[in-house]
């Protein structure tokens, strides 16, 4: 983890079942941090992975 930001690397066809493993909902975008505390760094370059 750098600059609180960690990095984690999988095959693209693999990303939906990472995400959901981490607990993080990639189709709704908390406001509030304690509702979601983890979220995508790279939304927009993981979106074509992504249904």
């Amino acid at each position: 983890m750098e600059e609180h930001m960690l990095a984690i690397t999988c095959r693209c066809a693999l990303a939906q079942y990472v995400l959901r493993e981490y607990g993080i909902n990639h189709r709704h975008v908390e406001g509030d941090p304690r509702a979601q505390q983890i979220e995508l760094g790279n939304r927009e370059a993981l979106r074509q992975w992504l249904y």
